[in-house]
């Protein structure tokens, strides 16, 4: 089963600081089921259907701007939510 890891800043918008594992078959599966146990989060991983300026993805360490929801998942495959990060 794919897993989604969600960093500690996530944490703040309903998300456990348990790894996520899903049944989800596709990104935009996993990224829905997301959404649906944790809804504050949404607005800050969409704007519209496109993936949020201030997020990335990486699936299995291949960093990703752009989202793909068609994406298929390995049951092996891992997937990190990555916020963009501001400070000085």
């Amino acid at each position: 089963m794919p897993v989604l890891l969600l960093p500690d800043v996530l944490h703040d918008y309903g998300c456990s600081s348990e790894p996520f594992v899903s049944q989800a078959t596709t990104l935009g599966e996993l990224l829905d089921e997301l959404t649906t146990r944790a809804p504050k989060i949404a607005p800050m991983l969409f704007e519209g259907q496109q993936l949020s300026p201030f997020m990335a993805l990486s699936v299995n360490g291949k960093i990703s701007s752009s989202y793909d929801p068609s994406l298929v998942l390995a049951a092996e495959d891992k997937v990190a939510l990555l916020p963009a990060v501001a400070g000085g």
